[in-house]
């Protein structure tokens, strides 16, 4: 996106204005001008609207059509700075409780007075925990810098379905103990790869309702099996719930996350396609 700065530029010399005044009427700072039109960085989507608008060009004369339909696909996600703030402190939370919870793991792993089946299913456990410490901490670092695009989303999504999967199948055919409800939730599990794969790397889906749907329908199972939990809590032990309880509270916070992502990429996207529709309704009036 470099000719992105010298057209900001241009415009702004056209218009007769200092890097200033466009700061002051967009609400940023001179150097946030200074670094765009030096293509040092770049604004996020919103704030390049309103400076088509305020610089009186069409936002396809600030970005090529090209860099404009690829903008929402190598961009962050989030670029604002209030909804990164929060981004960012749930992958921190995540990646705590991901901690905790391979603490514990480890834990019951080492320990010497319980059965080798669950000793197994602890080490299972324990795998698990630390991998999506992992995945959490890179969502964490990305998230601060700016560099989570949908396609690295998209790939978190899928990889936390997929370790989910893994670990309830594994778990389930240690024990040897398929139920109607596990399989029910694995099944959700497979569709929440094949949702987050079609939705945040199909740059032209637009319609992220079967994602959401399939997030909220995972949201909605862990809420139920959280009850059962509170329900049934006088045959587990305290540490045995509170880990479980741990679980519960980060599946729903990624789905939660998920949902937050998929929304604000749905509005970027319409955005884009938006302006390249109206870009061609005027070209054909032109012509």
């Amino acid at each position: 996106m470099a000719e992105f700065g010298e057209n900001l530029r241009e415009a702004r010399q056209r218009k007769g204005i200092t890097q200033q005044t466009v700061a002051d009427q967009i609400f940023v700072s001179r150097q946030a001008v200074s670094q765009w039109e030096s293509g040092a960085r770049y604004p996020d989507l919103l704030t390049a609207k309103k400076l088509s608008e305020y610089l009186d060009v069409p936002l396809d004369h600030l970005l090529s059509a090209e860099q404009l339909e690829e903008y929402p696909e190598c961009s962050p996600i989030i670029e604002t700075a209030h909804m990164t703030g929060i981004q960012t402190s749930l992958y921190t939370v995540l990646s705590v409780l991901y901690l905790i919870q391979s603490a514990f793991a480890i834990y019951a792993t080492n320990a010497t007075a319980i059965p080798r089946t669950a000793m197994v299913i602890s080490a299972v456990q324990m795998i698990f925990f630390l991998v999506m410490t992992g995945f959490s901490v890179l969502g964490t670092a990305l998230a601060i810098k700016g560099k989570l695009t949908p396609r690295l989303a998209g790939w978190m999504m899928i990889l936390f379905f997929g370790v989910e999967i893994v670990k309830r199948f594994g778990i389930a055919l240690m024990i040897s103990s398929w139920d109607f409800a596990t399989l029910i939730f694995c099944v959700i599990l497979l569709i929440g790869c094949g949702v987050s794969a079609q939705y945040f790397f199909d740059r032209k889906c637009l319609n992220p309702a079967p994602a959401i749907t399939v997030y909220i329908i995972f949201i909605l199972i862990n809420i139920a099996s959280f009850l059962i939990v509170l329900a049934t809590f006088r045959i587990l032990g305290e540490i045995e719930i509170f880990q479980i309880i741990l679980g519960y509270i980060c599946n729903m916070l990624t789905a939660a996350l998920a949902i937050g992502q998929a929304q604000i990429l749905k509005k970027k996207r319409q955005m884009v396609n938006n302006e390249l529709l109206n870009s061609e309704l005027l070209n054909d009036k032109l012509s």
